[in-house]
């Protein structure tokens, strides 16, 4: 069973954004960071000074999220959270994956990469789950030493 992560974006405005959102049919509730939904867990917190990530790490590069359903994800992160849309290219078909969509938005410097594969059995809620995080990194060798060391693949 995946664990669901709390994912929030930035915004000027957290109460504006807030009433966007329920119209845009995203109900939040307040969270200690902001606003957040059940479901998927994506909500909206406000800006911030960046955070001084010290060593290797620089700062955030991209988040990946899987989904089951590409245009429940065009909705979702261009529709509602207003990322622009920026590519959507067919990934390779193989044995295993046929019909998968690799889907990418940005919102400032962020860039959120979306794995939209079809899956005819899922429920009538489209899955949208964050699989992954990238960091750049002013030293890939010792970012991945420090990493592995400490358990994280």
């Amino acid at each position: 069973m995946r664990t669901a992560h709390d994912v929030y974006f930035t915004v000027d405005d957290v109460a504006a954004f807030g009433r966007l959102l329920r119209r845009r049919n995203h109900p939040v509730s307040t969270s200690p960071l902001g606003l957040i939904a059940d479901r998927p867990r994506l909500g909206v917190t406000g800006r911030q000074a960046p955070a001084e990530t010290g060593g290797d790490l620089t700062g955030l590069d991209h988040l990946v999220f899987t989904c089951d359903d590409r245009d429940a994800a065009v909705a979702l992160f261009a529709g509602t959270f207003d990322l622009d849309f920026r590519l959507d290219q067919q990934i390779a078909p193989s044995a295993t994956v046929a019909d998968s969509r690799q889907l990418f938005f940005r919102r400032d410097d962020l860039i959120v990469e979306v794995v939209a594969t079809p899956n005819p059995q899922s429920a009538t809620e489209p899955s949208v789950v964050l699989w992954g995080v990238a960091w750049r990194s002013s030293d890939v060798d010792a970012s991945h030493a420090r990493l592995t060391e400490a358990g994280s693949t």
